[in-house]
């Protein structure tokens, strides 16, 4: 496995991804304009639904079918796997979505604790199912190693999913649907042009030993996936139980906006799997991880920082005053996010389809966080605490994955190098924060930007080697201007 490769693969990845999570930002943010703390609140519970929808329902076939398929040593039997894995998603989708509208005073009552909002919650599951099946074939194209594809329909799907919500918040009597109804439009047509662009792998075929044979490997992570829902969405849960609805809508708002440092790990997460996946026996793999890692190390840490000193600015832009309380939870809910996708560069639980493992660890930090949730909420009911308990919760669990993975798949980490700059970015962010509860708007911003430049510098310094950015640049100036 190449560095060059992942890195080439690794910008249309980041370019493509990192526009879908801005429109994904923007349109909870633009829809915070238009809608009151409560209905988005009520939003954003239909959002964690579909989350949940997409991680459980389809039981991880489409984890399976990364695998399997890179393991096929023929096209006829990747498109098999990938054929037999699409009719199964399709067919529980469909069940489900029976099972929902069967039953949609119930999950009205359980999402927002009335059954007023239950065409809100029709809506929702039919964009619930069709971003569940964009989903699948979005990652069937990664599995392809069909970047410039994936980056086309992805592209797309951002731009008509933000534009169409948009237009929707304009219109008093459809804005509370704008959001859900985009995405069982969008989603559905997205989904129909992903699969027009991969049926080569995809000729209509259903197979019972491969459904078997990718069960096998997959059910034992759908407890791990549910854990990983409750570990990233049970502070919701818990907030609207605890609090109100109200401050369900002020933490999505807070989410998103410490979801912008997710830019820094999108490009190695799309690129990397795929590659380690083909490449794993190589000797030279193990090292090229930890190149990568600090890599990501040197991106993500000072954007954490940069983040968490302006986001009292940030809110004063992007939303409205009754939002502001927002400002305190989103430098925890950042290092939940950058923490709790670490599992990228530790490959081995996968690699040796140690799924019961990843269960253990998952369920264990959701465990933790469930916990921490409703005990700091319970002492000081605030959404900072729940975003505290969301931060310590992922941080335990990475260290559990990470410490669990090098027993299988042992990659030479210097965990000085991120703890160096952690402690760098920890330092000017306390300076930074302290700075604008002291100075003016000017001298504040100003001090804060020389003390990101200065972060960016340092962790830089720390975690890539001189020869590291001369063959990166070599690596963007070959993918952008490639010789004949």
């Amino acid at each position: 496995m190449k560095t060059r490769d992942i890195l080439r693969d690794g910008v249309i990845y980041a370019g493509s991804n990192g526009l879908l999570g801005l429109a994904n930002i923007a349109t909870v943010l633009v829809a915070a304009r238009y809608l009151s703390e409560g209905e988005l609140g009520a939003v954003e519970m239909i959002l964690a639904l579909a989350m949940l929808v997409r991680l459980v329902i389809p039981l991880e076939v489409s984890q399976s079918t990364g695998i399997f398929c890179a393991d096929a040593k023929t096209l006829e039997e990747k498109a098999r796997y990938a054929s037999t894995a699409l009719w199964f998603s399709c067919c529980v989708y469909g069940i489900f979505v029976l099972a929902a509208l069967g039953g949609a005073g119930l999950w009205s009552r359980l999402l927002f604790g009335d059954t007023d909002l239950r065409t809100l919650l029709v809506v929702g599951v039919l964009g619930a199912v069709a971003a569940g099946l964009f989903y699948h074939l979005q990652s069937q194209l990664r599995w392809n190693l069909q970047s410039g594809t994936y980056a086309l329909v992805t592209v797309g799907y951002a731009g008509l999913f933000f534009g169409l919500t948009w237009l929707g918040c304009l219109r008093p009597s459809i804005r509370l649907y704008s959001i859900p109804g985009s995405m069982a439009l969008v989603g559905g047509s997205a989904a129909v042009l992903a699969w027009m662009l991969c049926r080569h792998v995809h000729p209509g075929r259903f197979s019972l030993p491969a459904l078997r044979e990718m069960l096998v490997f997959s059910l034992p992570l759908v407890p791990s996936s549910l854990a990983i829902f409750l570990l990233e969405y049970f502070d919701r849960l818990a907030i609207r139980s605890v609090l109100s609805l109200d401050q369900v809508g002020v933490y999505a708002v807070a989410s998103r906006l410490a979801m912008v440092v997710h830019f820094a790990i999108i490009g190695f997460q799309g690129a990397l799997t795929p590659h380690v996946f083909r490449s794993y026996r190589e000797a030279g793999t193990p090292d090229a991880i930890a190149r990568v890692f600090r890599l990501f190390c040197a991106l993500g840490i000072p954007l954490v920082a940069t983040l968490a000193m302006f986001v009292p600015e940030l809110l004063r832009v992007v939303a409205r005053p009754e939002y502001s309380a927002a400002w305190g939870a989103v430098p925890f809910l950042a290092v939940a996010v950058i923490v709790s996708r670490l599992y990228i560069f530790a490959p081995g639980l996968v690699l040796e389809r140690r799924t019961r493992t990843i269960a253990w660890v998952n369920l264990t930090a959701a465990v933790l966080n469930g916990v921490l949730n409703v005990a700091l909420l319970l002492v000081f009911p605030h959404i900072v605490s729940a975003a505290a308990a969301t931060a310590v919760s992922a941080t335990v669990g990475a260290v559990l994955y990470l410490r669990a993975s090098q027993r299988c798949y042992a990659i030479a980490y210097r965990w000085r190098t991120p703890l160096g700059c952690l402690a760098v970015a920890t330092v000017t962010t306390v300076v930074g924060l302290a700075a604008g509860t002291r100075l003016g708007t000017g001298p504040a911003v100003g001090l804060k930007l020389l003390l990101c430049a200065g972060t960016a510098a340092a962790v830089g310094r720390i975690s890539i080697r001189p020869e590291e950015i001369r063959q990166a640049a070599a690596a963007v100036r070959g993918f952008l201007f490639p010789r004949d």
